[in-house]
């Protein structure tokens, strides 16, 4: 039989064991779910990054901004060439419950490029391209892209030329002076006359035999001596011409690169008309 104490005792313990179980239940919680997102720029480009915190991992992501927009990884790189203040946002959802939701926003500053502007060519020689049936080539009021080691890039009449310079092309000054081969002498934007032979087994790549730079008229480095003439300009004018008049045709052909060149300023000015 059980008395009054006892009974107390009982009471005691089981109310004790719903406060221990209470204690459990609410150590048991999960923290909310919460995100940061940052954005770290690399020159044109940033690298945007989401930080979840709380809720049941694995989590889920959608990007919404410019270069990101529905992106579903944690990181991710954009280029942003333009430059300025960008902004990307970021929702990472729980996987548990798929309800417990977060989103929030970060900017990054991309440096703006500076404008640069491409100052108008004047040509000291009125362009020209020549090319007879012997693969003799003659272009004059190229202007050079790029310079590489042994060979240069120019362009004349809409059209793309890869020149070769080799031990045995002489390059000229303006005046008729020069030095053999010292192709340091070359410089993007520059205007030069070449003659030389197209390789019948490559498009667009010409042997040049003789390179004039229009653009100097003295050596640029500072050399202490001078140069002996090569050779005069008349020389050198008519080594230039001499693939033109060895042909019985030679008017013909300058008949037919006549038309091509002029096609070449049609389609030049249609091209204008469509932008």
């Amino acid at each position: 039989m059980m008395n009054k104490g006892s009974r107390l005792a009982i009471i005691l313990s089981v109310s004790g064991l719903f406060a221990l179980s209470m204690v459990s239940f609410v150590g048991a919680q999960t923290a909310a779910l919460t995100v940061s997102c940052s954005g770290t720029v690399s020159s044109t480009s940033v690298t945007w990054a989401a930080a979840p915190a709380g809720g049941i991992s694995p989590y889920t992501y959608l990007w919404s901004g410019t270069g990101v927009a529905g992106a579903t990884s944690s990181s991710m790189t954009a280029n942003y060439p333009s430059g300025g203040t960008i902004t990307a946002s970021v929702s990472v959802s729980d996987s548990a419950t798929s309800t417990a939701t977060a989103t929030t926003s970060c900017s990054a500053v991309v440096p703006t490029p500076t404008a640069t502007t491409t100052p108008p060519v004047l040509h000291f020689r009125q362009p020209e391209l020549v090319i007879n049936p012997g693969g003799r080539f003659l272009a004059r009021g190229m202007i050079i892209q790029s310079v590489a080691s042994g060979s240069f890039v120019g362009k004349v009449w809409g059209t793309t030329w890869t020149v070769n310079v080799s031990p045995s092309t002489n390059l000229l000054l303006r005046n008729g002076n020069g030095v053999t081969t010292d192709i340091g002498q070359l410089q993007v934007g520059d205007e030069v006359g070449v003659s030389g032979r197209v390789d019948a087994d490559h498009p667009g790549i010409v042997n040049a035999n003789v390179v004039r730079n229009y653009s100097i008229i003295n050596l640029r480095k500072a050399l202490k001596q001078e140069l002996k003439e090569l050779r005069n300009g008349e020389d050198n004018d008519e080594s230039e011409n001499s693939g033109r008049g060895n042909s019985g045709n030679s008017q013909g052909i300058k008949n037919q690169i006549q038309n091509i060149l002029e096609q070449i300023k049609k389609l030049q000015e249609q091209i204008k008309n469509s932008r």
